[in-house]
């Protein structure tokens, strides 16, 4: 059976090597396995542009609850309040 894998070669300085290397070990993998996981992270996470984007979202709608008056004042008291939670 063949593995659907491919070798790759880089070069680093020692130091960095090591660190590859201690680092892997502390989380229990292989040094490619390390790489590829920071890898992988790395796709999935959001650029700078998509967070503040997300955030700019999120923050129309808190701020369309938090202006409307026919919500009654308690209920936006307990918004206000869970939102201090994330700040």
């Amino acid at each position: 059976m063949q593995k659907n894998t491919e070798r790759v070669d880089f070069r680093f300085p020692l130091e960095i090597k090591e660190l590859m290397k201690s680092s892997a070990e502390e989380k229990g993998l292989k040094p490619s396995e390390y790489v590829r996981n920071l890898i992988e992270q790395d796709a999935h996470s959001l650029t700078h542009e998509q967070q503040v984007q997300h955030a700019l979202s999120e923050n129309i709608f808190l701020n369309g609850l938090m202006t409307n008056t026919e919500l009654p004042l308690k209920l936006r008291k307990i918004i206000a309040k869970e939102m201090r939670k994330y700040v």
